[in-house]
């Protein structure tokens, strides 16, 4: 039960799912966290099964990849992009570390952030035309479903990785076990290499995983210079760069 449990707790926080609530003891949400790739995978499954049902009735390539991704954010509830606008704002729009803190924990989007979200979504689009044109809808969906587990994991590696740049807020009282953390990455490339394998060389599915990888450090890097560290924010923006990555990494190895 403790299984279903951290799934629970997992699929919660990355969805909108009306999930009931464990009757057990809530485990530490902590625990949950080698479960952000499983759910990662479902979420990117149910992206690429609209990619699939689109293409199937015949809705036009640029349609079908407007119903993928915004399936996506529907499920996700945006909070993915949420963090990266507010990372744009804050990183693009603050001048002191405590400028940047301040505006990333403001509702309102500015400039910086509208523009980060549209480049963004763009990128989505243009990776899902490209792969319409190469690989079969199956092909797709497995891709779709690596990247969503690779890039969950590397929240896990944000918030396990860099110090909370808030002494308040969730990500501040977070700490995930080393054991837990490294359980995380081996699920998330379990995933990603059973799905891509049966359509890249493990070369190049390799190397996919690098570039989200190498995305996700200097993304890092990035964030512990403007503000020290990480919060919530800074771990949905990473979801978002790491997944873009390895979409784009595919494309580029074809």
């Amino acid at each position: 039960m403790k299984l279903v449990t951290q799934f629970i707790e997992a699929a919660r926080f990355l969805t909108r799912v009306p999930l009931p609530y464990s009757s057990q003891k809530v485990v530490a949400f902590s625990e949950a966290f080698w479960m952000f790739p499983v759910v990662g995978a479902l979420i990117g499954t149910f992206s690429g099964g609209l990619f699939w049902v689109a293409l199937v009735i015949g809705l036009p390539s640029f349609l079908t990849a407007v119903i993928a991704v915004g399936g996506t954010i529907i499920l996700t509830g945006a909070l993915h992009e949420d963090g990266l606008g507010d990372v744009a704002d804050g990183f693009g729009g603050g001048k002191t570390r405590e400028q940047k803190l301040n505006i990333m924990r403001d509702s309102r989007v500015g400039s910086y952030g509208v523009l980060c979200l549209a480049l963004m979504v763009a990128a989505r689009l243009g990776v899902l035309m490209a792969l319409i044109d190469i690989y079969t809808p199956l092909a797709t969906l497995m891709f779709l479903m690596a990247g969503a587990a690779v890039s969950r994991a590397a929240m896990v590696g944000i918030v396990s990785h860099l110090p909370p740049a808030r002494v308040d807020g969730l990500a501040a009282s977070l700490s995930p076990s080393h054991a837990n953390t490294m359980l995380t990455y081996a699920v998330a490339l379990a995933i990603a290499l059973v799905a891509v394998l049966p359509v890249l060389t493990v070369l190049s599915a390799a190397m996919a995983v690098i570039t989200a990888v190498v995305a996700t450090i200097l993304f890092a890097v990035l964030a512990l210079r403007q503000i020290g560290g990480q919060t919530g924010d800074v771990a949905g923006a990473a979801q978002q760069i790491a997944e873009i990555s390895f979409l784009m990494a595919v494309v580029a190895l074809i």
